[in-house]
């Protein structure tokens, strides 16, 4: 993790990463939504980092309802879970973007979000797993972000056991991500490089978001 410099300011941005499934067409009883690894693992890591860099102003959790709208959305459901453990996130410096669909609508939103606080010349770090940081942070970009860097969720939580709050719980959902098979590894990175090459031609998103729409039950 870059050493940050603690004479300037930061907004620390939370990117979802969907759920372990979509609901069924018939959820039966009992029935309930859990955030997909990457997901706990990243919303974990913006506890670490909101608890040990006190010149974050603003913590945003990203993403709507890509579970359909009689779902929870991302956002909330992250910070609802790393609250649990680092009271850090339960505060008024605690905000949910809970429209976006996805990555690039994610970014319009949130650049919103810091125009109406006056936060659009700080600091933006980005927090996201791995496979993901690349096209994020090119879409911030896109979407006008000029003081912008990333941080990696699965290194955060790494690089942070001898201070972080909840040690056990960070623990296990790193090994928890790191678990995952190689072919789903794989299948993600493949669908990363795709979807930069995507940004080339739809640097906002906007024709990739016809797509998400139904894939994401907007529709």
């Amino acid at each position: 993790m870059a050493v940050l410099d603690k004479d300037k300011s930061f907004v620390l941005v939370v990117l979802g990463k969907n759920w372990v499934e979509y609901p069924p067409k018939d959820p039966p009883a009992g029935w309930k939504l859990e955030l997909s690894r990457d997901s706990k693992v990243t919303a974990l890591a913006a506890g670490v980092l909101a608890e040990s860099i006190s010149e974050i102003k603003k913590v945003i959790f990203v993403t709507g309802h890509t579970d359909g709208q009689a779902w929870p959305t991302e956002a909330e459901e992250m910070q609802r879970y790393a609250a649990q453990y680092f009271p850090v996130l339960r505060g008024d410096k605690v905000i949910c973007e809970t429209e976006s669909i996805d990555t690039a609508q994610g970014a319009e939103k949130v650049r919103t979000i810091l125009a109406g606080y006056g936060l659009l010349d700080e600091t933006v770090i980005l927090l996201t797993v791995g496979y993901h940081c690349k096209r994020a942070l090119r879409v911030h970009k896109n979407f006008g972000f000029k003081n912008v860097i990333c941080h990696k969720s699965e290194k955060v939580l790494a690089e942070s056991f001898n201070s972080a709050n909840a040690k056990r719980v960070c623990w296990r959902a790193l090994k928890d991500y790191r678990n995952y098979s190689l072919l789903r590894k794989f299948k993600k990175w493949l669908e990363e490089i795709i979807l930069r090459v995507v940004l080339i031609f739809d640097p906002y998103g906007r024709r990739l978001r016809c797509v998400t729409n139904h894939t994401r039950h907007q529709k």
